[in-house]
């Protein structure tokens, strides 16, 4: 029943998967840090003036799709987003705390139910997310 579960949400993440990435990076922006603020003994290995390689250069940030993202996410009932930020994200508020993951199976452990319950939940939850990105409200204000 897993495998079945895990082909679904493969065939969901083959074609969403821009659209969760750049809601993930969205989502972990900390423009909102002082300056100052950093690991300071990684920034002496830094070198200070190379360039990036093109590979490593990440597409910016798609802010109005990632608040689109956020929006279609806040609405889902609890169980299921609870399962999905924590596939997707790594850690998420459950029970009133924040748990993290450590691995994608993880995160049914960190709910407290089976994997065949958590691939259910987080099936309903990608269809749900595929249907509202689909057919919802494009100009949500």
């Amino acid at each position: 029943m897993i495998e079945n579960d895990k082909v679904k949400l493969k065939a969901f993440e083959a074609e969403f998967f821009p659209i969760i990435e750049n809601w993930r990076r969205w989502g972990n922006i900390r423009d909102w840090l002082p300056l100052s603020w950093g690991n300071i003994l990684g920034a002496r290995y830094r070198p200070k003036n190379r360039e990036a390689d093109p590979e490593e250069q990440k597409e910016p940030i798609n802010h109005q799709a990632a608040i689109r993202m956020e929006r279609i996410v806040v609405k889902l009932p609890k169980q299921y987003r609870e399962a999905f930020v924590l596939h997707y994200v790594g850690c998420a508020a459950v029970q009133g705390k924040m748990k993290r993951a450590r691995t994608r199976d993880g995160g049914a452990k960190v709910i407290g139910i089976g994997k065949t319950q958590y691939y259910d939940r987080l099936n309903r939850a990608a269809s749900i997310v595929a249907r509202e990105w689909m057919y919802g409200i494009k100009n949500e204000k």
